[in-house]
């Protein structure tokens, strides 16, 4: 669902979600996501691998919470390293 509706803003918005770096940062972010899921759930071979890649996703998530919510490539670490 999530990559739909990424999908349908870079169709909505073509040139402008490469022009803003916060919404090309999270969309590269989300197939991150994505992939480190896919991982976690199902793919990886190992129970650390698993647990890893569960965890990289959960950080991967909340990065793209706080681009999402700072509307800066940075996100939460723009506040902090002004």
């Amino acid at each position: 669902m999530l990559l739909l509706a990424a999908a349908m803003l870079v169709s909505i918005l073509p040139g402008e979600v490469f022009a803003n770096g916060w919404l090309a940062a999270k969309l590269a972010l989300l197939v991150v996501y994505i992939v480190l899921g896919s991982l976690a759930l199902k793919r990886g071979r190992t129970m650390m691998i698993r647990t890893v890649t569960y965890g990289l996703a959960l950080l991967a998530y909340g990065f793209m919470f706080g681009i999402a919510r700072a509307h800066h490539p940075l996100g939460v670490l723009h506040h902090w390293l002004r």
